[in-house]
């Protein structure tokens, strides 16, 4: 795709900020290009277009509203009319867990064989669409369009509120795929930091541009469309495309709302979580922020006086935890992150949702 026909896709359809991931090019090239034939092996529709957006190692995720509605419909006419298929597909989510703790088992004590790692990669997408796109669905809709309250559904969110609290993906990823990438890394005279800004085809095709692979540390857009991808890392066009694609936002601002997840009422000092690396650095009794929590992020949860995140509802890992430790939580903002700073003085209100300012 000519940097033309990418704005005009974007001017054609109507895009919506779906997650921030701090996901790099060979994730996303999973995640996006063979995902998507999973997903439509399970439920018979899937994303047909996906724009990827990242900056300093930030990505935020875009799909074409379209998509999601399909999606979404889908899932809910599952839930209401064939309550057949989601035994199905929790039966699908639980096998893919079974599976995935045999194959880290195994590879565990495997030898390095890039052969392994093209078979592995095709697992593990197989693997994330069971292990976290149904449950991250299920969960929503029964959510925002159901009665989480219902006998049935209730039933469903305690089915699939373990595999929001588990994220195994950092092992699989370690012993199934980037152990195998050492011979490709030692031809090509690159560390296993750098084959991460590679895309799958890129590595089995034994394309490496080192040039494009340091742009990409900085930024790079990567787009999903009409089973093809295409990516770029040109700092001014991935400056362009930010612009047209990014919601406008009050920065002004001093009150953010969102879901209660744990009521309570406390104020603090804002901390900023986006990698990792960062969670070592939290200070104790500071408010937690960050576009969602998983497993990794519990040194952090554990210090904090109140939990707030961009992302999430219900049984998102955040409000799991919150309830199980009696922390304020608030999940679902949107925009937290964006207009809190490191350093803030707020009052959190998680009973009635209202974060501000101080």
């Amino acid at each position: 795709m000519t940097q033309k026909e990418i704005l005009k896709l974007i001017k054609q359809h109507h895009w919506i900020k779906f997650l921030t991931r701090p996901y790099t090019p060979l994730f996303l090239s999973m995640h996006i290009n063979l995902y998507c034939n999973d997903l439509k092996d399970l439920i018979n529709t899937n994303f047909k277009s996906s724009i990827l957006l990242s900056k300093k190692e930030i990505t935020d995720i875009y799909r074409d509203q379209k998509d999601t509605q399909r999606i979404e419909k889908k899932i809910y006419y599952y839930l209401t009319k064939n309550h057949k298929k989601i035994e199905q597909l929790i039966t699908e989510s639980n096998k893919a867990e079974k599976q995935i703790k045999k194959i880290i088992q195994k590879e565990k004590h495997s030898k390095p064989n890039f052969q392994s790692f093209a078979k592995n990669f095709y697992i593990y997408s197989k693997l994330f669409v069971r292990l976290t796109t149904i449950p991250y669905y299920l969960g929503i809709i029964i959510e925002n369009e159901l009665n989480p309250n219902d006998p049935y559904y209730k039933k469903i969110l305690q089915k699939i509120k373990k595999f929001r609290l588990k994220n195994p993906y950092k092992y699989f990823e370690k012993y199934a795929l980037k152990k195998h990438l050492k011979e490709f890394a030692k031809k090509h005279k690159l560390t296993l930091e750098q084959i991460d800004q590679l895309t799958f085809s890129e590595i089995t095709q034994g394309k490496v541009n080192k040039k494009e692979i340091n742009k990409r540390k900085k930024q790079f857009i990567y787009i999903y469309f009409n089973n093809q991808e295409y990516i770029n890392a040109n700092k001014n066009f991935v400056q362009r495309i930010d612009k047209l694609l990014a919601p406008k936002i009050a920065v002004k601002t001093r009150t953010v709302k969102g879901k209660t997840a744990q009521p309570g009422k406390v104020t603090g000092t804002v901390q900023i979580i986006h990698h990792l690396k960062e969670i070592k650095k939290f200070k104790k009794n500071n408010i937690l922020i960050s576009t969602s929590t998983n497993p990794e992020s519990m040194p952090a949860i554990k210090k904090a006086r109140a939990i707030i995140t961009d992302e999430g509802g219900i049984i998102c890992h955040a409000a799991i935890i919150s309830r199980e430790l009696k922390i304020p939580c608030i999940v679902g903002t949107k925009i937290a992150t964006q207009i809190l700073k490191n350093g803030d003085k707020i009052e959190v209100d998680a009973t009635r949702g209202v974060i501000k300012k101080l």
